[in-house]
């Protein structure tokens, strides 16, 4: 298989299994880990790193879009309360 169609052929798979942030990002971060000489499980490991980040403040900000605290901590919290 041609670079093109790898590329092309990993983009479907990364689109399919929802995984933006890897298609968004690993080209930069390939780069970043030939630069540094890192191992393929370093660039795997900084790559879902990113997704996992990206992924958990995606989860939050629908969580606060929905009005639903994001911590069980939160829920002692006296949301009427005026700043003090």
């Amino acid at each position: 298989m041609n670079s093109a169609m790898t590329h092309l052929s990993l983009e479907a798979n990364l689109k399919v299994l929802r995984l933006p942030t890897f298609l968004r990002e690993y080209e930069g971060v390939a780069k970043e880990s030939v630069r540094k000489n890192a191992s393929y499980e370093d660039f795997l490991r900084d790559l879902s790193e990113k997704e996992v980040i990206n992924k958990q403040s995606n989860a939050i900000q629908k969580r606060i879009k929905q009005g639903i605290r994001p911590e069980p901590w939160c829920k002692n919290l006296d949301m009427n309360r005026e700043g003090e």
